[in-house]
C-alpha cells in the first residue's frame, strides 16, 4: 500500500509540475544516467570484448571457473553501461523535445 501512496504522490508532482521543470529534470536525468553509464564502459569495457572462456594467458589447457565467473560478470556490467548510456540520451532528447 506505502509503495502505491508513493506512486500517486510522484504522479502528482509529476503531473502539477510546469513541462519547462519536467524537461529540465529529464535532460538533467539523462546527463547522469549517460555519466554512470560511461564510468561503467571505463572500468569494465564494451561487452563485445574477447572472452577468454575460463583459459588464462598462462596455462590454455585448464579451465579456470573464476575465469568464466569474471567473464560473465564483465560482460554483463558492460551492457549494463551501454544501456545506461542509451536510455540517458534517450532522456535527454525527451528534455530538448519537451522545451
Amino acid at each position: 500500500m506505502f509503495f502505491m501512496g508513493a506512486y500517486a504522490t510522484c504522479l502528482l508532482v509529476v503531473f502539477s509540475m510546469d513541462y519547462s521543470d519536467v524537461a529540465k529534470a529529464c535532460a538533467i536525468a539523462g546527463l547522469l544516467l549517460s555519466v554512470a553509464g560511461v564510468l561503467l564502459l571505463f572500468i569494465y569495457g564494451m561487452p563485445y570484448r574477447v572472452e577468454t572462456k575460463g583459459k588464462g594467458s598462462v596455462n590454455l589447457r585448464e579451465t579456470d571457473q573464476a575465469e568464466i565467473q569474471e567473464d560473465k560478470r564483465y560482460r554483463r556490467r558492460g551492457y549494463w553501461g551501454l544501456a545506461m548510456v542509451v536510455a540517458g540520451t534517450a532522456l535527454q532528447m525527451a528534455g530538448v523535445i519537451m522545451v
